[in-house]
């Protein structure tokens, strides 16, 4: 049997660090539903334009006949209020238990969405959007035997929940050429976080992806603007190369890890004053 995946509306969140700033590069293009023969799926599956009405333990027990599901809402960014309602991510038992899902979905084929029929005590068979994830998606290589360089790296977010890693390999190759590895980030159930890293060829084309900065993607009528930044490792610090540099300038000409003390000395005057450092925990305007 064979199972389409098309690209629709998902919640996403990144981890990174940037600015405001308007996206200096589009990206547009009308892609056909993908076709597996033998997919493998994620046991974790997003659902979309669910009862705002409905609980955790109803959703259960809407979806009883395909085994034990374990229910999760994201938390609110506000501290103090509920989870976000209209969306929810189940946990399914095995990989056959999403199968049955699906074949038990309504399937869009101009849109290539599957739709579940769902309940409420105010809402009655409901079109729920369902969206899994292939784990084969997650994953893109130009060449099995291609050196990876981690300099070349940058990292992406705000992705779009469900661009897989061949399409965004597409849009970075157009845009920047030199594409030659792309991994979208998993959490425990290889499903997608919303962010990537994409790793070039050659220096230029890095150069100019980490310049671009800000990208809007627009693909199958919906548009998303995703965010690149350098893809930060544990490096010494560029300027006294003895301790770890855990804060990085992205500016030119510092574009380097710097320690916080040579963090402080390098940037205490003129326009580096003004220089904002990126670390792995800093959160994203996009998040």
């Amino acid at each position: 049997m064979n199972f389409s995946l098309s690209l629709d509306q998902h919640r996403t969140q990144c981890l990174n660090g940037g600015a405001d700033c308007d996206a200096t590069c589009t990206w547009s293009k009308t892609l056909p539903p993908k076709s597996f023969e033998v997919p493998s799926f994620s046991v974790k599956v997003f659902l979309g334009g669910v009862p705002w009405d409905i609980t955790e333990p109803m959703l259960a027990h809407e979806l009883r006949q395909f085994g034990m599901v374990r229910v999760e809402r994201t938390v609110s960014k506000q501290p103090g209020l509920p989870p976000p309602k209209g969306y929810a991510y189940i946990i399914m038992g095995c990989e056959k238990q999403v199968v049955a899902l699906l074949k038990s979905c309504r399937f869009n084929c101009g849109g290539g969405s599957w739709y579940f029929k769902m309940s409420s005590k105010t809402m009655k068979a409901k079109d729920v959007q369902v969206i899994p994830w292939m784990t084969s998606d997650s994953n893109w290589v130009c060449s099995p035997r291609q050196k990876l360089d981690p300099e070349k790296t940058v990292f992406v977010g705000g992705l779009h929940g469900t661009w897989s890693a061949s399409v965004l390999a597409t849009v970075m190759n157009n845009l920047f050429d030199g594409v030659v590895f792309v991994g979208i980030f998993t959490d425990k159930f290889k499903y997608p976080i919303g962010s990537a890293r994409v790793t070039f060829n050659n220096k230029q084309s890095f150069s100019k992806a980490i310049n671009s900065r800000f990208v809007t993607i627009k693909i199958n009528q919906f548009a998303k603007e995703v965010e690149l930044l350098p893809y930060l490792q544990d490096s010494p610090c560029v300027v006294c190369m003895v301790k770890l540099g855990p804060y990085f300038c992205r500016e030119s000409p510092c574009f380097g890890y710097f320690c916080r003390s040579c963090w402080q000395c390098f940037h205490a005057q003129g326009k580096r004053a003004s220089h904002k450092h990126l670390t792995r925990s800093t959160k994203s305007v996009l998040s």
